[in-house]
């Protein structure tokens, strides 16, 4: 199984790249796991100095839980998990099966950044964007996919998620083997990835 880690700051496009990727694979070869279903709940969530949680902090996922799941798919068993709903209680519960297949994409913002998960990729990867491209997409996803109102999105950004991007995110582009850049055309970054793993499934 080759599996490829994908990072970048919140609002980066991380998700886009993803599934821009996958569609080159294609979807019987690739299987995939988000950082944001591994998030602990709510009422385990470091808080700020005015009492909101902090969901954009490395402590705020169960990353033994995500360890545990990357084994079992290395292992060829598939595993189940409770998506995450971004405590929007217009969101109803739904559960997610993952089966195993050749490639293991895992996408998140710290997905970098852990020392337990490094020595799993055989390709990191980075994604970037300018800041005022990466609000403006939060703002409209948050918005439109998770009810946040667009003070409450402002205020999570500037406080919690540009801080975390410079202490935690930006540094764990260092590990990176490709930074892609996602203001721009993404197409040669997808079809080099695309062909390095046909590549590399076929040896």
């Amino acid at each position: 199984m080759l599996i490829i880690g994908i990072a970048g700051g919140s609002g980066s496009g991380k998700t886009f790249f993803l599934n821009k990727l996958i569609q080159s694979l294609s979807s019987e070869l690739v299987c995939n796991l988000s950082l944001d279903n591994y998030y602990k709940p709510k009422n385990e969530q470091e808080k700020d100095s005015n009492g909101i949680e902090n969901f954009d902090l490395p402590t705020a996922f169960n990353i033994k839980t995500l360890l545990n799941d990357i084994q079992l798919l290395k292992s060829g068993t598939s595993v189940q998990f409770e998506k995450y709903n971004y405590n929007n209680a217009d969101l109803s519960t739904e559960f997610e099966t993952i089966y195993p297949a050749p490639i293991l994409i895992l996408e998140g913002i710290f997905m970098l950044y852990y020392e337990e998960l490094i020595p799993f990729f055989d390709l990191k990867l980075f994604i970037e964007a300018p800041l005022e491209l990466k609000i403006d997409r939060r703002i409209k996803r948050d918005k439109l996919e998770r009810g946040y109102e667009k003070e409450d999105v402002l205020y999570r950004y500037y406080e919690h998620a540009i801080p975390s991007y410079e202490k935690y995110i930006l540094p764990s582009k260092l590990n990176a083997d490709l930074i892609i850049p996602n203001h721009q055309q993404v197409e040669k970054a997808v079809e080099t990835i695309t062909n390095w793993c046909k590549q590399k499934l076929m040896t």
